[in-house]
């Protein structure tokens, strides 16, 4: 398995998260799903390390010109932003309403969840402090790694960041795929494997449709 990519890998964990689901051992399924309850509880957690661990250094690597350089890239990404959501809303609004009708069902007050399994135990992971917080605390750090110039707060953040590849690298990239077999075993225990994978196939579809129109236009302009 290792020697595969994580798409890959993905894609086995989803196959066999379905077959899991099919044969429908329940003890088997629980202890998937007490797994996927701890990873996700520690992937949230984990989401304001990164942003610190990668933001931070990258402003701070930018030395004096980061204020004209991140008001640039600010401005790119915030426009970037505008325009994506924008074409997102408006495909959400004439196209995804019409050729997704199981998102109708739901609206109707249908609770697909209730065929769900549950683990056997649950750790509340609360993450140190809120994504956009950690969002400002980098750009905070950052800045002021470039203008003071200082090696103490600047070693600690590369430090840090070292910390959070790691983390990456040896903790949720090897076990992503078994968090992706929990979650289609425990949706194909349900019953709901279907109509959730033809939702995703349309939706996916477009997707890459969506990408390949912003691609165009930031390459174009």
């Amino acid at each position: 398995m290792k020697k595969l990519g994580l798409l890959p890998r993905l894609i086995v964990g989803l196959i066999a998260g379905i077959i899991v689901g099919k044969i429908g051992f329940i003890p088997l399924l629980r202890v998937m799903l007490t797994f996927n309850g701890l990873f996700g509880n520690f992937l949230q957690f984990v989401i304001p390390l990164i942003i610190l661990g990668f933001v931070a250094p990258g402003i701070g690597d930018l030395g004096k010109k980061a204020g004209k350089l991140l008001a640039v890239t600010t401005v790119l990404a915030y426009g970037s932003t505008i325009v994506s959501g924008s074409l997102a809303f408006f495909t959400n609004s004439i196209l995804l309403r019409k050729i997704l009708p199981a998102g109708a069902a739901l609206a109707e007050g249908s609770h697909p969840e209730a065929g769900l399994l549950t683990g056997y135990l649950t750790v509340d992971m609360p993450p140190i402090m809120g994504v956009m917080t950690a969002l400002l605390m980098a750009f905070t750090l950052g800045i002021g790694i470039a203008v003071v110039e200082g090696t103490t707060i600047k070693n600690f953040m590369n430090e840090v960041q070292t910390i959070v590849e790691k983390i990456i690298t040896n903790i949720i990239i090897p076990f992503l795929p078994l968090y992706v077999a929990g979650i289609f075993a425990n949706m194909t225990y349900a019953g709901e494997i279907v109509k959730i994978m033809s939702v995703f196939a349309k939706v996916f579809g477009i997707i890459i449709i969506l990408h390949f129109v912003i691609l165009l236009v930031q390459y174009t302009i």
